[in-house]
Parts: structure tokens; sequence; C-alpha cells
């Protein structure tokens, strides 16, 4: 069973403006440039909030998810938002962590191309 939320890129950008810590994680670095979009959807923002998010922001190109968090030695409290391009590679990383532990796990809702689509609304 998956013990993980979805969240939305309105939830998310509440996260932003609230300050409230987590972990996003770009599951798209393999793709260039990906990024870069991510960080344009949210150029309305004030960059100090601008300044907030890319603090929160790791890239990750690796099949292992397990050991690229690790690495970064967090808790299995962190929160973490996971992000693909569709939402669903994001899931199948989410139920990873969730055997692995990690309680505060989140899939942003249909992925890259959603975002940017809401990003233009």
């Amino acid at each position: 069973m998956n013990q993980f939320n979805e969240i939305t890129f309105y939830q998310l950008e509440n996260l932003i403006l609230q300050k409230v810590p987590f972990k996003f994680i770009d599951l798209n670095s393999a793709n260039e440039g990906s990024s870069n979009e991510i960080l344009e959807a949210f150029k309305h923002l004030n960059p100090y909030y601008l300044r907030f998010f890319k603090e929160q922001f790791v890239e990750m190109a690796t099949v292992n998810i397990l050991e690229e968090i690790n690495l970064l030695k967090l808790s299995l409290e962190t929160p973490f938002i996971l992000l693909c391009n569709d939402g669903q590679y994001s899931s199948k990383k989410a139920s990873e962590l969730d055997a692995f532990g990690y309680k505060n796990i989140y899939v942003l809702t249909g992925g890259l191309q959603q975002l940017l689509k809401d990003a233009k609304n």
C-alpha cells in the first residue's frame, strides 16, 4: 500500500510562501533544462521565496533514489516532494521510499507537464 499523497502546483506554491522546509526532488534532471523550467514556473514569486525554493531543490538522475537520499543524511520524517515528467515514475519512487520507512512523501500531481500547465494559468 502506498503511503504518499499527491500535491498540486498551488499547494507547492503555498509551501514555498509559508517557508515550510521540504526536499523537492527533481527526477527529471537527466532531461537537461528541467530545473530551469521548474524555477521559471515560479518566477512570479518574490526573489526571497524563490531563493528558499532553490534551497529545497535536489536534482537526481539516478535509478537508486534511496542511495542518493541516504547521502543527504535526512531523517525518515523529512518531507519529500517528488517530480518526474508525468507523475508515474515519481509514484514508483515514492513507493520505494515508503518501503524504506520514509513517512512524508508527496508526488506532484501530473508531474512536470501539469506543473508547467498550471503555472501558465
